[in-house]
């Protein structure tokens, strides 16, 4: 009976979290986030290997593995705190605990997508070297063509039972649970963005200083 949220949410969204709100809604969710993170981060990592863009060294991958899982867990609080604030914008009147426990659910697709990944790109050859026009290129495999289109598809449904997860706990339409993802998504993305910047230019002013000081 515990893994069954694990299956039921993605056919019934709405019903699962209304279940799961009503007896446990702290049930899982830092080892939900945990997981999620360290797996995203593994999958990423062999597939920039795949793609020989960034070569990870074994130690560094395991290193990233851990830290990625208090990461998302930091990420898990501040999407639902963000999501909490969207929701009552758009007139619902969700809680936190109940709003994180549906942002942790909704996190399942991404569990079930690193996965896929993770076992495709361990297993099976993703891509190939071809030569055109005297370029070197890379192309999809089957296999990486597969791989490619199921990640879309369980991320769109995951993105749809987010939404109907957070409309549930908000209690308000399942469009307007979309609506409050996509905002939410919007500002997290836009405040990594922000930050991104702001560590680009102290890096910028403190390689300027250097170049000041040192001549």
């Amino acid at each position: 009976m515990a893994a069954l949220p694990w299956l039921a949410i993605w056919a019934a969204p709405r019903e699962s979290i209304r279940r799961i709100v009503a007896t446990n809604p702290r049930r899982g969710l830092h080892a939900t986030a945990a997981v999620t993170g360290a797996l995203g981060f593994l999958a990423l990592s062999l597939f920039a290997r795949a793609r020989m863009s960034l070569l990870f060294s074994p130690g560094i991958m395991l290193i990233g593995t851990i830290v990625a899982a208090p990461v998302a867990v930091a990420l898990l609080y501040a999407e639902a705190f963000i999501c909490l604030l969207t929701g009552w914008a758009l007139g619902g009147s969700g809680a936190m605990v109940p709003v994180r426990a549906a942002i942790a659910w909704s996190w399942t697709s991404l569990i079930w997508i690193s996965l896929i990944a993770i076992v495709t790109l361990r297993f099976a050859r993703v891509f190939r070297v071809v030569f055109e026009s005297g370029q070197v290129a890379l192309t999809l495999t089957l296999p990486g063509r597969l791989l490619v289109t199921a990640t879309w598809v369980i991320f769109l449904w995951g993105f749809v039972i987010g939404a109907r997860c957070i409309a549930e706990v908000h209690d308000f339409s399942a469009w307007r649970g979309a609506e409050a993802r996509l905002i939410t998504l919007a500002v997290l993305m836009t405040g990594a963005l922000a930050a991104i910047c702001v560590i680009a230019v102290g890096h910028e002013l403190v390689h300027a200083l250097h170049q000041m000081i040192h001549g």
